[in-house]
């Protein structure tokens, strides 16, 4: 991240899509759903492994090396 405007306007591009994601859900489930306000922080690819929570279940998308999707 070159410097803070940056990783304000990614917390922001980040708080739009998770808000508009969340209303989506509450309106296909019609739950009362709330979320935190999400931060960013940047970290190297060798440390991500110590911000997940053990036992969180976490959704992706990957791609193989044939170039087919897989889904974990």
């Amino acid at each position: 991240m070159r410097n803070s405007f940056q990783k304000d306007a990614l917390c922001e591009f980040c708080n739009i899509t998770s808000c508009h994601a969340v209303t989506s859900l509450a309106e296909m489930t019609g739950l009362t759903i709330n979320i935190e306000v999400p931060t960013v922080e940047v970290v190297s690819i060798e440390n991500t492994g110590k911000l997940i929570a053990v036992g969180k279940i976490v959704a992706g998308k990957r791609n193989n090396s044939s170039g087919t999707s897989t889904r974990n």
